[in-house]
């Protein structure tokens, strides 16, 4: 295995990029940036950390700290619509994605965070050739 096929996009962590294609998800369109960007791992480690150590055992209370730095560290942008197909402004992301009801928006949104993550370096400088 080459060692340059496990680089990582680091500037497209970083800086973000939209991601398409999310199962289950119609035409949903996140800008993400990667779950693994330099932003997000200093805010959850920081948020986890000032936890309780009974907190920090908890799912659903570290779900809600993921969620949080989720949109404040990653989260740029999205297509989303409300039932009137007025769009849904990005700054409202944290209300809906704490919403149980609304967990396979949270879902989609780390899933596309994570897409971003993945970047190869070398996958991502042929597909700009193409």
């Amino acid at each position: 295995m080459k060692l340059s096929s496990m680089k990582l996009d680091v500037a497209r962590i970083e800086a973000g990029d939209w991601v398409e294609n999310i199962p289950d998800c119609g035409n949903l369109r996140i800008k993400t940036r990667g779950i693994n960007c330099a932003e997000y791992r200093k805010m959850i480690d920081a948020r986890l950390f000032a936890l309780p150590s009974s907190k920090r055992r908890d799912p659903m209370e570290v779900q809600r700290v993921q969620t949080e730095c989720l949109v404040a560290a990653c989260l740029i942008d999205w297509n989303l619509t409300d039932e009137n197909d007025a769009p849904i402004p990005v700054s409202g992301a944290l209300a809906i994605l704490t919403d149980p009801a609304y967990d396979p928006v949270r879902m989609a949104v780390a899933w596309a965070a994570n897409q971003i993550a993945a970047s190869n370096a070398e996958t991502q400088e042929a597909a700009a050739k193409n």
